[in-house]
């Protein structure tokens, strides 16, 4: 029987492992504004993201950034840093 994507995975990760993508995740999301990432690259994110089901099909920059951080609260979420799960705000 497959998961549901919003299933908890089967296995456990690393702490290390979730800190590191918690850091790369932040760190694209921080970057993009200053144009330090390449508009391909930030579309096949965008790309991924959608197919995930984790950003709708008309999508804006600001869309994308809010994806990634969304991403990122529930990953420190996994990792222990909140009680509960976040609820998303806004990024800046």
């Amino acid at each position: 029987m497959a998961q549901a994507l919003n299933d908890p995975v089967p296995n456990p990760v690393s702490k290390r492992d979730l800190a590191a993508v918690i850091g790369c995740l932040a760190l694209l999301e921080g970057e993009h504004p200053t144009g330090s990432v390449d508009d391909r690259l930030w579309q096949r994110i965008a790309e991924r993201l959608s197919g995930e089901g984790l950003l709708g099909d008309a999508w804006e920059d600001r869309d994308v950034r809010q994806a990634l951080n969304d991403i990122n609260h529930r990953l420190r979420h996994a990792l222990g840093e909140y009680d509960e799960p976040p609820t998303p705000e806004p990024v800046p």
